[in-house]
């Protein structure tokens, strides 16, 4: 009995250090014949890569710039820094170096996906996987503070919009539509 148990576990050993290495690259010209060529980028997956940080505004930047050279087309690889809470300047100082803003907007029970990357701006229905700020309000509440300047501290003492996250990365989406100076009337 004591011998049948000692040479299973040296075969099991066997196979797991040496057996199924060699069978894999027994089957490697079978299996990867199998597949079809790539054509250029075309069949690569959108990839998001999420970096928390937290209090590392000294070192944000080096490594969102480390990231972005990634050999990975950058139309389809999405940096996310997950920064909640730090008061340091982190999320600024990766905004700054090229990182992209997720915000999970639930407008009406509607909820929508909202990045700003590379400067460019994109809308559309579903759910973020891990936003960097939730944002739940109504439209007749969204536009007023989008459009008209309405103050964001106003709407969330009032009730009229629930934030969650980073609210830096939510002033960075207001940023991008900045308001014209008030003229005052001219009376003639």
């Amino acid at each position: 009995m004591r011998r049948a148990i000692f040479w299973t576990t040296a075969g099991l050993l066997g196979w797991a250090q040496a057996g199924y290495g060699l069978a894999l690259g027994a089957a490697r010209p079978t299996v990867h014949a199998r597949w079809p060529p790539q054509d250029g980028d075309a069949g690569l997956p959108t990839v998001s890569l999420i970096v928390a940080a937290h209090a590392e505004r000294d070192v944000i930047a080096a490594k969102v710039a480390d990231a972005l050279a990634l050999d990975y087309p950058r139309e389809k690889l999405e940096v996310v820094v997950a920064c909640d809470g730090s008061t340091d300047g982190t999320p600024d100082a990766a905004r700054a170096a090229g990182a992209d803003v997720a915000v999970q907007l639930v407008l009406d029970d509607q909820p929508f996906r909202v990045r700003v990357a590379d400067g460019v701006f994109t809308m559309e229905r579903g759910e973020l996987e891990s936003p960097q700020a939730t944002v739940r309000t109504r439209s007749d509440v969204w536009a007023p503070i989008l459009y008209f300047g309405m103050p964001l501290d106003a709407a969330i003492a009032d009730g009229a919009v629930e934030l969650t996250g980073d609210r830096s990365a939510v002033e960075a989406l207001f940023g991008l539509f900045p308001m014209p100076e008030r003229v005052d009337a001219v009376s003639a």
